[in-house]
């Protein structure tokens, strides 16, 4: 039988001439593989941290006179819970305030304002929120109802963006709120086909509000909704943390527009409470 020639072979491999797996150079892709969504997936999480980091380096923090405030009295329990502190007024009540903060606001800012609820009746839980946001748990209120069932009547309300916060709560729980309170803030929820009692209240010479976006938001209440202005009060003055940059100058003291704004809210959540 004639034997092929030595070029028509060549074109034959043998087993033992054929590369071994291992000996295959793996190219740069092959060895690091680093798809689209990988890339995505980090550079959400660098955003997240960015993000994370700024907020906690411009908070705005809770004075001394805030602090103060979270101490106990004759009148009133403050108390540090689980992401959040309560004001127990002495004897205690059966209607309860839940607490929004604004955007970048330690929460602890607004002991003053909780401290005189709570001295006129009122169980207030003043909420802790995730990176200082609010918008990071809408729901929060739900804990507190759940976590006092002693409490028969639920108002919530907040601050600025808490204040909006809060807003979409009530919104989606009418059933289980009483009542809305919005300090310096708006709804973005149309409420107006609700029957939900709701109190507003601005300083005049608040500079931060977006008074368009204000105006806006009052045409989404219902028509029974409260507006009420305090003479001299600005946007910082419902907290107790500091100045707010572009607000207006108060012609009144912290001291008189918490108490104000207390009795305003006292009177609201007991018209509607009774």
């Amino acid at each position: 039988m004639p034997t092929l020639s030595k070029k028509k072979r060549s074109g034959v491999v043998s087993a033992k001439q054929a590369p071994k797996p291992s000996s295959i150079k793996m190219t740069s892709m092959q060895k690091n593989p680093w798809t689209v969504t990988r890339r995505l997936i980090a550079m959400v999480f660098v955003i997240f941290l960015v993000f994370g980091y700024i907020q906690l380096r411009d908070i705005k923090k809770a004075n001394s006179t805030a602090l103060a405030a979270l101490n106990s009295t004759d009148t009133v329990t403050a108390t540090r819970g689980d992401g959040a502190y309560t004001f127990t007024p002495i004897p205690e009540s059966k209607v309860g305030f839940i607490f929004y903060p604004a955007s970048r606001v330690e929460y602890k800012s607004y002991a003053p304002l909780m401290q005189r609820l709570a001295q006129q009746g009122i169980f207030c839980v003043m909420t802790e929120m995730p990176l200082n946001l609010s918008s990071l748990d809408r729901s929060a209120a739900s804990i507190y109802l759940k976590q006092y069932p002693e409490i028969t009547t639920w108002f919530v309300g907040g601050h600025t963006l808490g204040g909006k916060t809060a807003a979409s709560y009530a919104a989606k729980n009418l059933d289980r709120i009483s009542g809305l309170v919005l300090l310096s803030a708006y709804s973005g929820r149309d409420l107006t086909k609700s029957d939900l009692p709701v109190l507003s209240i601005i300083g005049d010479q608040d500079g931060v509000l977006d008074r368009s976006r204000y105006e806006s938001g009052l045409k989404r209440l219902p028509d029974t909704a409260q507006i009420e202005v305090i003479q001299g009060g600005n946007h910082a003055g419902f907290g107790s943390y500091g100045e707010e940059e572009k607000d207006g100058t108060a012609t009144i003291s912290e001291e008189e527009q918490w108490d104000k704004t207390a009795q305003l809210i006292a009177d609201f959540i007991h018209a509607v409470a009774k």
